[in-house]
């Protein structure tokens, strides 16, 4: 039999965020008109908005969200589809002290 989740059972991700790992994310610019910029990255009870182009402190529940928005792009000549990154980005592991949601410099 499955047991009941209770509110004591659950857990946020907005109160797991403090203990998660950080990175330096950078969402790639577009040209294309009408991307969004910020883009808005939501994790269950956590969400964020990171600007293009600028490098940024994140949390692993904001990079969790980029490494799975998928896009699918159908090849016009084959017409298979292929799975894209709907936001290209760059992310590295950053065990700095500064606070989620700092500009950082370019490495």
């Amino acid at each position: 039999m499955t047991k009941t989740k209770t509110p004591e059972d659950v857990v946020s991700v907005r109160a797991r965020v403090p203990f998660m790992a950080k990175y330096v994310v950078e969402i790639a610019t577009s040209e294309v008109p009408g991307a969004p910029d910020p883009v808005f990255l939501g994790n269950g009870d956590y969400q964020v908005t990171v600007k293009r182009g600028v490098p940024v402190v994140c949390s692993e529940a904001s990079l969790t969200v980029l490494k799975d928005a998928i896009t699918g792009i159908v090849d016009p000549v084959t017409h298979e589809v292929k799975d894209v990154p709907s936001y290209p980005y760059s992310a590295r592991l950053y065990e700095g002290d500064q606070p989620i949601g700092t500009i950082m410099e370019r490495a």
